[in-house]
């Protein structure tokens, strides 16, 4: 039985999707541990307000 296009395209478009979804649910977690590693950096620090940039640049390199 020939497959139409149609079909093909729907699944195409509900791949793309899921892979969409998995990329951003990948960054989400990923973020949530770069802000927890500057939630610690900031602890490490005294709880000095002002560095949160600088933070969580750190955190980043330490986790990257």
């Amino acid at each position: 039985m020939p497959s139409n296009g149609k079909k093909k395209t729907t699944n195409t478009r509900t791949t793309s999707i899921r892979m969409t979804e998995a990329l951003s649910a990948g960054n989400s977690a990923g973020q949530e541990r770069i802000r927890c590693r500057a939630y610690e950096i900031y602890l490490e620090h005294g709880e000095q307000p002002g560095n949160e940039l600088e933070d969580w640049l750190q955190a980043e390199r330490e986790l990257g």
